[in-house]
């Protein structure tokens, strides 16, 4: 019995030190301290190190996702999608940033609630922001994850998204360049097949016109 006594004390110690943690106010103290330093590099940095230092501070990692969640639920509630992936970039490791974004852009380019500028938009602030944060890694990982998201797609729907990501006359320019450096000519024909399915005539004639250009890209 008193090694039962023993471990039903360990557990009270243990339920103590879980309800020590204040994941809201931790995480609000976070998103302050965090938008103080938006704008500032040397700050945004500082901010970094601290908040890694802060989740590195705690002692059960359920904990530590529990500020995590509170700090980015209280950025995205501020409204500012750019402080967001930042945000992200801070609290994720590089396999979690890079799934969370790397669906983002490729499932909303299909279904239309990303415009071509924004995707691109996404990707400067990715970059920008990685580097500033020195987090080459998610980055990098990010990249990877596109394309592998968009290797995994039937061909229709790789020119769906590629339709969507870019516009008909700078596709053209990346698919006549695929086939200057000797890409497969049937796979080359069977996305033009699907870009004829997806394009309306105008779209369609003007991807042509690219596509079919001997000029050479400035």
């Amino acid at each position: 019995m008193k090694y039962l006594l023993r471990t039903l004390t360990s557990l009270v110690a243990v339920v103590a030190l879980v309800a020590c943690v204040d994941a809201s106010g931790l995480g609000s103290d976070l998103n302050r301290d965090f938008a103080k330093a938006w704008g500032d590099t040397v700050a945004m940095k500082a901010f970094a190190e601290h908040y890694d230092a802060l989740i590195d501070s705690i002692t059960f990692p359920y904990d530590a996702s529990r500020v995590a969640d509170e700090f980015l639920d209280r950025v995205e509630a501020g409204g500012n999608d750019t402080m967001l992936v930042a945000a992200n970039l801070i609290a994720l490791d590089a396999d979690h940033f890079a799934n969370t974004y790397s669906h983002k852009l490729v499932d909303d380019l299909l279904s239309g609630k990303l415009t071509s500028q924004q995707a691109a938009d996404l990707d400067v602030q990715i970059n920008g922001l990685a580097m500033i944060l020195g987090r080459n890694d998610a980055q990098a990982a990010y990249q990877e994850r596109v394309d592998a998201l968009a290797a995994s797609l039937s061909v229709k729907d790789q020119m769906r998204l590629y339709a969507a990501a870019a516009s008909p006359t700078v596709l053209g320019m990346h698919m006549r360049l695929d086939r200057q450096n000797g890409a497969d000519p049937a796979t080359l024909q069977e996305r033009v097949d699907a870009l004829r399915t997806i394009y309306n005539d105008e779209q369609f004639k003007e991807f042509l016109a690219s596509y079919n250009s001997d000029a050479n890209p400035q």
